[in-house]
């Protein structure tokens, strides 16, 4: 059950949950000086509660460890405590198997689980009370003697990380995490209890145990017994089975701290809903300050129930959400929230957030509504206090906050004596005069958002050199960037990447004055296009761009700095094969555009670079400056006098077309090639002819089919989870790559040597999966997501799309490009996945990459 079990049915039963007591639930209770539990303190530091009541008709038994995901270090943000978790209870032991665990506990009911929270880990068998002994004994051998069974530890991986997928297709769950991680951010309480997937799938065996050693000791647990028991024979049975354990060594425990709130901070996510979830959260206190009570109750009263004053206002009165929730959150171990919760329709979200304050600061509290607050409160208390398994959870959570058993009871009668003007009090001070921060989860982007208004002025000048401006005077920096139409295919190998590590050098003296002044400056030579960035204050950008200029149109190359240049991009080539990545891709390419200048390194090779002089590093700056040229400019800029700038300086040479295309010589397809590694990895990649730069409509497709299999940004995908979960990959990945000549898609995986042969099988089956049986339900809803996600980020800062367009029009693409291929990408279907699967794997190169 793990940690669902706890979040979806316990949440609002127990009062400690994750890093703390909700206190807006279930509080109060007969469980205050109860006679019927009998505490104990073992000399190995064990705490014990023995609830003997012998009306119960079951027995229970619990045991309570101190270790959540509070208390990771040095594993913060893994989610150990509930990996640990899933490999003990039930697991196998240094006494029994896993099978034989299962076995006796079907004769005691088969009534038995586990959860993690953030401040705990909890394991429970329910059973006859004369079968308390044996849970006893069970559970002791779970957290004492877990014998990390290999096959049970790897086969709990996959299933986590299927937990961790449903997880986040929650909406509910999945806004509690991210209103989280808003909230405690830079703490260690921003993480999940399932942890991070990448820190997760970095977590070893040994960690496993060496945690385990650490928490799982009789100091840091309490061991509860609840039923129509015999009170000493319970209290012997935990003597000779968790009181023979040794005392544990400290472990050490700090209280995570916020950073000061100083202004209202807000995150928007986009997830798996239809309606859009709000989250509005105020810093408020901890389970030890007085405050907690008025906050709780004040909770109650603004949004418990329908007769609450928001759900009246907001969902009845106004119409503008669906539900409101609040509740006060006051941890023993992190800081304190109050909380609203919405659920909207994205196209009122505005209205219904405003409608909050305005109710806040316009509805009185009346006495009616207190009273009634207070009766839920105590009602809510009764129905909690019946069920033994109720019961020793609670027993346990007051520990927990308290250190004693009876904190319920004390804290329901706190209640009586607020009044309205103790919640006028704490409204005015937490909530009127705090300051929010919010967490969105959105539905993703399903439909295409028309195009903005150019917000940009382009001309072109007399040479026909297109200029594009985007001023904008809240950006405190200005953006210049020159792309050129011309690149290393036409030029010397490695002649390029020498001429970039010149640029600006020597009597220039560009490079220097950038530095000077803080600006940033560089020339990158791809295979087809070449690109100077400049990014500047707006005092200094109009002498940076002079420099610019004569750089490029009056280089100052000297000798000494070509030589100096040269040696270290020798070094460079040098190392090529110290990293795997760029020895396997080199090789690929090398294969795969055989007879092509594609086929040959950005870099070049040793004796190409080595055969370099300064007259072939003048002879691409000639080429540069009649190179078709597009220059974008954005930020705090006076567009008048940046038109004037570049008519003067760039708006006289004349250019030439661009190159034609090459052809790529045909290639015998699906073959294997075996290929060698400097580092002692392994690797498998598949390549496949994809399309040019100028098809732009079928990017969207190749990118579509990149995101089903591999994931858009992250690796992910169908083949991710597949690899990764039989612990055959590190990584594996898709990238498409398109120029001018020719496209390529490549698909990549890390891996060990004696794996290579399982992955290119998992790989190929997974492609001809994909082939004939198409897409799974949701798959492609899931990736479109990704990919307009993807296509936002492209616009993001605003001032990006200037110089998106830009590029548009160096390479004659219609300048609403982003547009199109947007509206392309809302009109995918499955049928159009799997068709454009079957064409694009009808054939592939297959290169498997040994140590040497």
């Amino acid at each position: 059950m793990s940690v669902y079990m706890l979040y979806n049915i316990q949440r609002m039963r127990i009062g400690l949950i994750g890093i703390g007591l909700i206190v807006g639930m279930s509080v109060g209770g007969s469980l205050y000086a109860d006679s019927r539990i009998h505490a104990e303190t073992l000399d190995n530091g064990l705490r014990t509660y023995i609830l003997a009541d012998p009306n119960a008709a079951v027995a229970s038994v619990r045991v309570v460890v101190k270790a959540g995901a509070l208390h990771e270090s040095p594993w913060e943000g893994s989610g150990i405590s509930h990996y640990l978790e899933h490999v003990v209870a039930g697991g196998t032991t240094h006494h029994r198997t896993e099978a034989v665990y299962g076995q006796v506990i079907d004769g005691l009911g088969g009534a038995f689980n586990a959860y993690t929270t953030d401040d705990h880990t909890a394991y429970y068998i329910d059973t006859q009370p004369e079968r308390v002994a044996d849970a006893i004994q069970i559970i002791s051998e779970w957290v004492f003697d877990c014998s990390f069974d290999a096959p049970a530890v790897t086969r709990e991986r996959g299933v986590i990380q299927q937990e961790m997928q449903r997880a986040w297709a929650n909406p509910s769950r999945l806004l509690y995490r991210y209103a989280q991680e808003n909230f405690y951010t830079g703490t260690v309480a921003e993480y999940p209890v399932l942890g991070r997937r990448g820190r997760f799938d970095a977590l070893q065996p040994a960690d496993l145990r060496a945690y385990y050693q650490q928490h799982y000791v009789p100091n840091n647990m309490i061991v509860l017994v609840g039923g129509a028991v015999d009170v000493a024979a319970v209290k012997a049975k935990i003597q000779s089975t968790f009181g023979k354990q040794a005392y544990g060594a400290g472990i050490s425990r700090s209280k995570p701290v916020l950073q000061p709130v100083i202004m209202p901070r807000e995150s928007v996510v986009e997830g798996p809903t239809t309606s859009e979830h709000v989250s509005i959260r105020f810093p408020a206190v901890d389970l030890s300050h007085a405050d907690a009570y008025a906050l709780d109750l004040l909770a109650y009263v603004l949004g418990n129930g329908r007769q609450s004053i928001l759900h009246q206002a907001l969902v009845v009165d106004q119409g503008v959400a669906n539900s409101v929730t609040v509740r006060s959150v006051t941890p023993v171990e992190a800081p304190g929230y109050f909380e609203i919760q919405l659920s909207v329709d994205p196209a009122v979200r505005q209205a219904a957030v405003q409608a909050v304050y305005d109710t806040l600061n316009t509805r009185t509290l009346k006495r009616a509504a207190i009273r009634r607050a207070k009766k839920q409160k105590l009602a809510e208390d009764a129905q909690l206090s019946q069920a033994l398994p109720d019961r020793l959870d609670r027993i346990a959570q007051s520990h927990l906050a308290t250190g004693g058993p009876g904190f319920y009871a004390y804290y329901a009668r706190q209640f009586d004596a607020i009044t309205a003007a103790d919640l006028r009090r704490v409204l005015d001070h937490y909530i009127q005069k705090g300051r929010p921060i919010t967490t969105r989860l959105t539905p993703p982007n399903s439909g295409v958002e028309p195009m903005p208004q150019a917000d940009y002025k382009q001309t072109t000048l007399n040479n026909g050199v297109n200029v594009f401006v985007q001023p904008n005077a809240d950006d405190p920096a200005v953006r210049v960037v020159f792309r050129l139409l011309h690149g290393s295919v036409s030029e010397a190998p490695g002649a390029g990447a020498l001429a970039s590590q010149v640029f600006g050098l020597g009597n220039n003296r560009l490079q220097q004055r950038a530095q000077s002044v803080g600006a940033r400056v560089g020339l990158s030579v791809g295979y087809d296009e070449s690109v100077i960035e400049l990014t500047s204050s707006p005092e200094d950008i109009h002498e940076l761009i002079r420099h610019v200029h004569d750089a490029l149109y009056d280089p100052a190359i000297g000798s000494d700095d070509v030589a100096v240049e040269q040696r270290l991009l020798l070094d460079r080539i040098r190392k090529r094969r110290d990293h795997w990545a760029h020895d396997a891709f080199a090789q690929v390419r090398a294969d795969f555009f055989k007879g092509h200048p594609y086929a040959i390194p950005l870099e070049g090779d040793e004796t190409s670079v080595s055969a370099l002089t300064p007259a072939a590093i003048r002879s691409v700056y000639r080429s540069l400056q009649q190179a078709p040229l597009v220059i974008s400019v954005s930020g705090d800029c006076d567009a008048k006098r940046v038109h004037h700038q570049m008519h003067t300086l760039f708006g006289s040479v004349a250019k030439q077309p661009p190159r034609p295309s090459r052809t790529i010589a045909p290639k015998v397809m699906q073959n294997s090639h075996s290929k060698t590694l400097k580092q002692p990895v392994a690797a498998v990649v598949l390549a496949v002819d994809a399309v040019t730069m100028r098809d732009t409509m079928a990017h969207v497709d190749w990118q579509m089919l990149d995101t089903v299999l591999a994931g858009m940004q992250y690796p992910g995908g169908r083949l991710h989870p597949l690899l990764r979960g039989q612990e055959l990959v590190y990584v594996v990945h898709g990238i498409p790559r398109f120029y001018q000549d020719h496209g390529v898609f490549y698909i990549y995986a890390l891996t060990s040597p004696d794996s290579v042969n399982a992955v290119k099988n998992q790989l190929v089956n997974t492609l001809e999966l994909l082939k004939t049986a198409g897409l799974d339900p949701n798959e492609r809803s899931r990736a479109k997501a990704q990919m307009q996600y993807a296509y936002q980020q492209a616009h993001d800062p605003p001032s990006a799309r200037v110089h998106q367009v830009a590029r548009y029009q160096l390479w004659g693409l219609p300048l609403d490009t982003h547009q199109q291929q947007l509206s392309r990408l809302a009109t995918v279907e499955d049928s159009d996945i799997q068709a454009m699967a079957h064409d694009a794997f009808r054939a592939w190169q297959l290169y498997l990459f040994l140590p040497e």
